[in-house]
């Protein structure tokens, strides 16, 4: 044979993996999604607070500001993690975010960041 020859090959020799060998384990998958579900509620609480300092009566737009960013990084990190289990055949499982902070008077409206730092 010289460097030109062709060899036939049939694609039904071919064998592709159903499961690849760096599927995620059943715990890891779980503790994942639960990870995607708290950056979804961290995501909706600094999205919250963002509009919040927005409002034309509290005119804290530099609150505004910082509160967005801090929003779109958990919104970016719950795409990471999201991407993590799709590559390993996992399954995303979205929860329901359950964030209600309606209300809020003066600095006390900072409070549950506690629960997320």
């Amino acid at each position: 044979m010289d460097e030109l020859d062709v060899i036939p090959i049939s694609f039904a020799e071919v064998q592709v993996a159903t499961t690849p060998s760096y599927a995620l384990a059943v715990e890891m998958e779980k503790d994942l999604n639960d990870q995607i579900s708290l950056e979804y509620e961290a995501f909706y609480l600094y999205e919250q607070l963002a509009a919040y300092f927005a409002r034309s009566d509290k005119a804290l737009f530099g609150f505004s500001k910082y509160f967005r960013k801090a929003a779109d990084e958990e919104r970016h990190h719950a795409h990471e993690l999201t991407e993590i289990i799709n590559k390993r055949m996992g399954t995303v499982t979205l929860k329901k975010v359950e964030v209600l902070l309606d209300g809020w008077m003066g600095p006390e409206c900072l409070n549950p960041f506690n629960a997320y730092e």
